[in-house]
């Protein structure tokens, strides 16, 4: 199954975008229940609102068969972008 391209600008972290092509075409109930998580938190990650604890993480790395550490490569990124985006400095 060919997945959908990344075109919505309102996303901005990488696990947001990973996410919502992940999705492709199917209803955010539908993936939702699929992958074992609440709707309101699968939309929330995919539109990069708060943060994945860890229970989400190893259910999305369970799902997904994405290697944990790309995963949580994807996080950090995004941890490190918002952090950088409020004024702090690495």
């Amino acid at each position: 199954m060919e997945q959908r391209a990344y075109k919505d600008t309102r996303i901005t972290t990488e696990l947001g975008r990973y996410l919502y092509t992940l999705r492709d075409r199917r209803l955010l109930e539908d993936i939702a229940q699929e992958v074992g998580v609440s709707k309101s938190t699968w939309s929330r990650l995919e539109r990069g609102i708060g943060h994945a604890d860890l229970p989400t993480l190893i259910t999305l790395h369970q799902y997904t068969n994405l290697p944990y550490n790309e995963l949580m490569a994807m996080v950090e990124h995004d941890y490190l972008r918002q952090w950088e985006t409020q004024g702090c400095q690495t």
